[in-house]
């Protein structure tokens, strides 16, 4: 059975850019544990890792856009780094879910994925 993790970012200005990126303020992200990441403004802080695989083209689009303007750099050169660079999503002020994959026909909850919160609040 395939686990995916989820984030949802609470902090309201946070939420409002990933509503604005992703279309909701929880996105997929490639482990359950945040590791330690250095932030241009925050210094060391803890981070999940945006899943790429998991935002259709459309978002990544948006993505690319916003980071180009926010960093200063062309989109091309962003897309293109985008993958080896990976997108951090600061573990304060996020809840982080389990996902498990679909689960069989017939199932007490009809087949819908099943969801375990495995932590909350800032981290």
């Amino acid at each position: 059975m395939r686990v995916e993790y989820t984030v949802t970012v609470h902090e309201p200005a946070r939420a409002a850019l990933f509503t604005r990126l992703f279309g909701s303020a929880t996105v997929g992200v490639c482990s359950r544990f945040p590791s330690a990441v250095t932030v241009p403004e925050l210094g060391a802080v803890l981070a999940y890792r945006l899943n790429l695989a998991l935002i259709g083209p459309a978002a990544r689009a948006r993505l690319v856009d916003h980071l180009a303007a926010r960093f200063g750099h062309d989109a091309e050169f962003v897309d293109r780094q985008l993958d080896a660079m990976g997108v951090p999503i600061i573990a304060e002020g996020c809840t982080v879910s389990r996902i498990e994959g679909w689960k069989v026909a017939g199932s007490p909850d009809g087949g819908h994925p099943g969801r375990e919160v495995l932590s909350g609040g800032t981290l």
